[in-house]
């Protein structure tokens, strides 16, 4: 939203909550408008952990998403993360291209999974991270026909949590957001019961360990060797 279309909602006699927004408007919001996102900080940061935490030390990011602020903080957060731990993390390793927001990010996931695969099998990564969980849930046939099965040639990890993920097999490892919380915070702006002094809000993310991860510290685990 433009400064000209936040100054005609800021004119409304209401409160306006933008939900899961993406964008996070800092310089100027209106008195009666708040913003609540999830907090692409903590979400990229839990996803360094966890990687780390089972072995991998060989890691690539899809971004399957369009660009937005959300977006770009999550890649700019993983790259700091991975720097920090002492990983490899450099452009070889972020798989991405122009996403338009009405085109599918599905069809994104499987493209540069695809795109990439000479890539991915070079470099022997271990782990994909994927901006959603959605594009990691439909690239899992595509690793698999590749010859790399999930999790047992390379482990996905992706944000976002739905009910099916936990009935794959294998299960898929998320960080999410708690979207009940995000909707009662909501609602209780609205109806006045809360009146938060910052109209940004950022919801911290929560870590669903499933099978697409696997723990490469088990049994002197490591990379596995990819032939040619």
């Amino acid at each position: 939203m433009d400064a000209e279309r936040l100054e005609a909602l800021g004119s409304l006699p209401m409160t306006i909550v933008v939900v899961d927004s993406m964008y996070f408007y800092a310089n100027y919001l209106p008195d009666n408008v708040y913003i609540l996102s999830p907090d692409a900080v903590n979400c990229a940061e839990k996803t360094v952990e966890v990687l780390l935490r089972k072995g991998h030390r060989r890691i690539g990011f899809v971004r399957n998403e369009p660009r937005s602020e959300y977006n770009d903080l999550y890649r700019k957060t993983l790259i700091a993360a991975m720097k920090r731990e002492g990983i490899e993390f450099g452009p070889e390793r972020i798989f991405s291209s122009t996403i338009r927001s009405w085109e599918s990010s599905l069809d994104a996931a499987v493209q540069l999974t695809e795109n990439n695969l000479d890539q991915i099998k070079k470099l022997g990564l271990t782990a994909l991270i994927y901006k959603s969980s959605s594009g990691a849930l439909v690239t899992l046939k595509t690793l698999k026909e590749a010859g790399l099965p999930v999790p047992d040639r390379i482990s996905v990890i992706g944000e976002g949590e739905r009910d099916l993920y936990r009935y794959l097999t294998p299960g898929l490892t998320v960080v999410t957001m708690d979207y009940e919380k995000l909707g009662c915070t909501a609602v209780d702006i609205v109806l006045g019961k809360l009146k938060p002094k910052n109209h940004n809000l950022f919801f911290p993310q929560h870590l669903i360990e499933r099978e697409s991860v696997k723990d490469l510290t088990k049994n002197g685990m490591d990379a596995p060797q990819f032939s040619e």
